[in-house]
């Protein structure tokens, strides 16, 4: 890496020590450091409010006023969170009162218990997780609050409804519904998007998880949000590391996702890495690998965990990564896993990291072998 890769990776932990808070310090002493560069990595791995909180922290003037994008970048995150958040609160009580439990996934959550600043972290959309059975009143539910399923980005302030055919594929081919969207009159943010989903492993073909998805709900505890202003629940330590690690497995590993640029973000293993280490006193290791033994489940952790490793250094139990590692060790480096025959990236994980050209890789493959990537894509032009 050079020396810009460096400086990204190290300020891209939410918690630093002495150590490495000096460390950083020392590197961001070269006048010569292009912060444009590390902005661009930021954006990209959409990192820049955690940059801009350890460049504060850690006393770095930024040269050629680089100092104020970032701070701005920061606080119009924390308003464009804010609104969002407004917008979901009555719907969190309005699901939690009919007696169904909603659990907050990804940032909707990490915003709450990890990061504890609604400026830290990007989120595009609010994942919520809900059992199967309840998917017809939440419907209702986010209709009556004016939201729109639609797939299709929203052309000059229009939503197009998602037709049925489309809202039937989505729901057999992935874990989750078609996106909830509505319109807002905000400046930083045009549409809230809400994902309803009803499990935590991806439906695609070869990527199926014998998992007793019920579990979750059983174990989920009540979780008060936004100060307070919202009930929901939340899902014990073990099955959120579990569900963060089965996000990133999907979005690394899916050709549908590597073509939409969603693989290889830092802000991703961030989130793995921050979790863990909140929680280190919490998760039950043993149980963790009781769990998931005999099932994919411990690829999917390995993958993510281990990657995670790559860029911050360990902070997992060695014990618990060697009893989860699977017996193929490529698993580290796959990806196109939904299709019958999978590949694996020419370049090791923390290069891949800052290297855009590796999608050329991709346009390298046989297009005829491309069946399940093709059979979603040609679905999702239909509607568009």
């Amino acid at each position: 890496m050079n020396k810009e890769q460096k400086i990204f990776l190290l300020l891209s932990k939410l918690t630093l020590s002495d150590q490495e808070r000096k460390l950083i310090q020392e590197c961001t002493v070269d006048e010569d450091i292009h912060w444009e560069q590390i902005f661009i990595y930021s954006i990209h791995h959409n990192n820049t409010a955690v940059i801009y909180k350890n460049t504060i922290d850690s006393d770095i003037k930024l040269k050629n006023g680089w100092n104020r994008v970032f701070k701005m970048y920061f606080h119009a995150n924390k308003l464009r969170n804010q609104e969002v958040y407004a917008v979901v609160t009555p719907i969190l009580n309005a699901i939690y009162e009919e007696g169904i439990k909603v659990i907050p996934l990804k940032g909707g959550i990490l915003n709450h218990t990890v990061y504890k600043d609604y400026g830290l972290r990007h989120s595009s959309d609010f994942d919520l997780l809900i059992e199967e059975k309840d998917s017809n009143q939440i419907t209702k539910i986010l209709i009556s609050f004016g939201f729109v399923q639609s797939k299709s980005k929203p052309k000059n302030g229009i939503i197009n409804p998602a037709s049925r055919k489309i809202k039937a594929f989505h729901k057999m081919w992935t874990h989750e519904l078609v996106p909830f969207v509505k319109k807002t009159n905000h400046t930083l943010v045009d549409f809230v998007e809400i994902d309803i989903q009803f499990d935590i492993f991806s439906r695609a073909k070869n990527m199926r998880v014998s998992f007793p998805i019920e579990r979750l709900f059983k174990t989920a505890k009540p979780f008060e949000m936004f100060g307070a202003k919202s009930k929901c629940y939340i899902l014990n330590p073990e099955y959120n590391l579990i569900q963060l690690c089965s996000h990133v497995f999907q979005d690394n590993t899916m050709l549908q996702n590597i073509q939409h640029f969603k693989d290889h973000k830092v802000r991703d293993f961030v989130d793995i890495y921050e979790f863990v280490k909140m929680n280190e006193e919490t998760i039950d290791w043993d149980l963790l690998s009781l769990e998931i033994k005999g099932s994919k489940i411990n690829e999917i952790l390995y993958f993510c965990l281990y990657n995670s490793e790559q860029l911050f250094g360990g902070f997992v139990p060695i014990q618990f990564l060697e009893q989860i590692k699977p017996s193929e060790s490529s698993i580290t480096d796959q990806y196109g896993l939904e299709e019958a025959e999978q590949y694996i990236w020419k370049k090791p994980f923390v290069q891949r990291i800052f290297d855009m050209s590796r999608y050329e890789e991709i346009k390298n493959i046989d297009p005829s072998k491309l069946v399940e990537s093709k059979r979603f894509f040609e679905v999702i032009a239909s509607e568009k």
